[in-house]
C-alpha cells in the first residue's frame, strides 16, 4: 500500500498471509473504525447529524474464510474497550437493554452511552425469531438523540445518542429468511453495505508462517488514537464540489433505475460515512478531502451490483448479462475503447470487478475485444471488428 500511515492499509498488510479475500479485511476494518468512532464524531448537513456508523454484511459460500477478517477486527476492538460489543445469540430487545446499561469491565474501564457494535460470524443465527428485529434494526441505523423502548416483559428502556454499527457474515441461502420482503421494502437492505467474495486471494497453509512477526501493538495504538477523536467532520471546498457534482449528476441516474432494494437512493449517505472513515484511516483527522470522497464513491459503487445479486439469486448464467453490458458500454464509447477503470465506472451498477475478470477472457477468446496493457499496468479494453459489425447490424 502506498500510504504506510493509513490504518486500513496497515491492517490489510498485517493480515496479508491469510487466504480470506482482501475485500473482507477491508470492509471488516471499516466497521472496526466505525465502531471505534461511536458517537464521538459526526458530520453536519444543515442541522442533521450524520455519524460514520455502517451496517456491513459479508456474503460468501461456506469455506470462504469469512471468520478470520471479522475476528481479527473484533480482537482489536476488545483491546481498545471504548464501545459495547454485542455478540452471540440474542434478541433485538436484549440489544436495546444492553445499550441502555453502563458496562463495567474487569480492568475498571466503564463504557457508557448507547453506542455499540452488533457482531456475528453468522448473522442468521444471531437473532431469535422476532418480527420486531427488522424494523428496529432499520430504525436504529440513523442517529437518535433519544430512543425509548417499552415492553411489558422488560419495562421501559431509554437510550440517548444511539449510534449502532453492525458487522456480520453469512451465505446467500441463510440470508434469505432475513432479507425477505420486509427487509427489502422496509429499507434494511438499502442501509447495508453488501460485500461478496468469490475466491480466496491465495493459498497458504500457514505452517511456515512465523508467529513472532505478528505484533498487534502498532495497530492497537493506531486504533486507540482514533478512539481519542472528538468533534465534527469538515469537508474541504474541493471535497464539497466533487461530492455535490456527483450527487447532482450521478445519483439521479441511479434513482431512475428504481431498484426494489432502494440502495440507489441511499448510496450518497453511505458515501459520506465511508469518506469520514477513509479520512480517519488515512490521517487520523476530521477533515475530509476530495480524495477521501473519491475513494468512498469508488468503493461504495463497487458494491452496488451485490444488491441485485442478493435479491435475484443465481438465476441464469452469471456471465451472460454482464457480457452484454460490457460490450454495449464499449460500443457506445468514443473509438469503442475504455480503460478498465472507465469501464467499471460506466458499468458499476451491473458488473463487479470480479465478474469483469471472469468474462474478459471469454470475450478475448471469442475475438470480441482485445486488452491492451499500458504504462503503470493500465488496461484498455478495445472492441474488435466482429463485435462492431454485430452492433452496426442492429444486434
Amino acid at each position: 500500500m502506498a500510504n504506510t500511515e493509513d490504518f486500513i492499509s496497515r491492517y490489510i498488510d498485517y493480515t496479508s498471509a491469510y487466504e480470506s479475500p482482501t475485500e473482507f479485511f477491508y470492509w471488516s476494518c471499516v466497521a472496526g473504525i466505525s465502531a471505534t468512532l461511536r458517537d464521538n464524531c459526526y458530520m453536519l448537513l444543515g442541522d442533521t447529524r450524520v455519524y460514520p456508523n455502517v451496517y456491513i454484511l459479508i456474503v460468501a459460500r461456506p469455506a470462504m474464510r469469512k471468520a478470520k477478517p471479522l475476528n481479527s477486527t473484533i480482537e482489536l476492538l476488545k483491546n481498545i474497550n471504548n464501545t459495547k460489543i454485542i455478540e452471540g445469540r440474542t434478541s433485538i430487545q436484549a440489544v436495546i437493554q444492553r445499550l441502555g446499561e453502563v458496562e463495567r469491565l474487569k480492568n475498571g474501564i466503564t463504557i457508557n452511552g448507547a453506542s455499540g457494535l452488533i457482531f456475528s460470524e453468522e448473522i442468521s443465527a444471531m437473532f431469535t425469531e422476532d418480527e420486531a428485529t427488522i424494523p428496529v434494526l432499520t430504525d436504529l441505523y440513523d442517529f437518535k438523540s433519544s430512543y425509548t423502548s417499552s415492553l411489558v416483559s422488560r419495562g421501559t428502556t431509554k437510550l440517548t445518542n444511539v449510534v449502532i454499527t453492525m458487522l456480520g457474515a453469512s451465505n446467500e441461502e441463510l440470508l434469505k429468511p432475513i432479507f425477505n420482503n420486509r427487509a427489502i421494502y422496509g429499507g434494511l437492505l438499502s442501509r447495508c453495505l453488501i460485500v461478496y467474495g468469490d475466491k480466496v486471494r491465495h493459498r497458504n497453509s500457514l505452517v511456515y508462517e512465523e508467529s513472532k512477526k505478528y505484533d498487534p501493538k502498532p495497530l492497537q495504538e493506531g486504533l486507540r488514537k482514533i478512539a481519542g477523536l472528538k468533534g465534527y467532520f469538515r469537508l474541504t471546498e474541493e471535497a464539497k464540489l466533487y461530492y455535490d457534482q456527483w450527487y447532482h449528476n450521478v445519483c439521479p441516474e441511479l434513482e431512475k433505475k428504481g431498484s426494489v432494494t432502494g440502495a440507489d437512493g441511499r448510496i450518497h449517505t453511505n458515501v459520506l460515512k465511508l469518506a469520514m472513515i477513509t479520512a480517519v484511516s488515512a490521517r487520523c483527522e476530521l477533515t475530509v478531502t476530495k480524495e477521501d470522497v473519491m475513494v468512498a464513491i469508488e468503493n461504495c459503487q463497487s458494491l452496488f451490483v451485490n444488491y441485485r445479486r442478493l435479491t435475484l439469486g443465481s438465476g441464469k448464467s452469471k456471465e451472460a448479462e454482464p457480457t452484454v453490458i460490457i460490450l454495449k458500454a464499449l460500443w457506445e464509447s468514443p473509438e469503442h475503447k475504455l480503460t478498465r477503470k472507465e469501464l467499471m465506472y460506466k458499468c458499476w451498477a451491473d458488473v463487479s470487478d470480479d465478474t469483469l475478470t471472469l468474462v474478459e477472457k471469454t470475450l478475448v477468446t471469442a475475438g470480441l475485444i482485445t486488452i491492451i496493457e499500458g504504462k503503470s499496468g493500465v488496461q484498455t479494453f478495445q472492441l474488435q471488428e466482429a463485435a462492431i459489425k454485430f452492433f452496426k447490424e442492429g444486434g
